[in-house]
C-alpha cells in the first residue's frame, strides 16, 4: 500500500505529499484550508530550479546625503550605494507542475 495523498501530520508535524516533504511559502495560504482562489499547487523538483548571482557589484560614494523625508537639507554624512543583479529561471520545464483542484 503507498502513501496517501496527503499527510498532514508527519513527522515532526510537518506535511506530505505522496510520503515527500512539503515546503510552503509564507505567501501561501494554509495548507488546510483551500478558497476558488487559492486551489493551485505547484509541484516539482526544486534542484532543477536555478538561482545565480550575476558577476560583479556596483557600489558608489555618495559624498552628500540629504534629508528627501522632511527638509531636504544635508545631514552632514556620506553614505554608499551598492546594486547586485540575480536572477533565477527552471532549468527542465517538464520537472514542474500547476497543479489545480477541479
Amino acid at each position: 500500500m503507498g502513501p496517501s495523498e496527503w499527510d498532514y501530520n508527519g513527522p515532526g508535524g510537518q506535511p506530505r505529499l505522496f510520503g515527500k516533504g512539503v515546503l510552503q511559502s509564507s505567501y501561501c495560504p494554509s495548507f488546510t484550508g483551500t478558497t476558488a482562489a487559492a486551489s493551485y499547487i505547484v509541484c516539482g523538483d526544486f534542484s532543477r530550479y536555478l538561482i545565480v548571482h550575476r558577476s560583479g557589484m556596483d557600489v558608489e560614494l555618495i559624498p552628500q546625503v540629504f534629508d528627501m523625508a522632511s527638509t531636504g537639507r544635508p545631514t552632514a554624512q556620506v553614505g554608499y550605494w551598492a546594486m547586485a543583479r540575480y536572477g533565477a529561471d527552471v532549468i527542465d520545464n517538464a520537472a514542474f507542475r500547476l497543479l489545480a483542484n477541479s
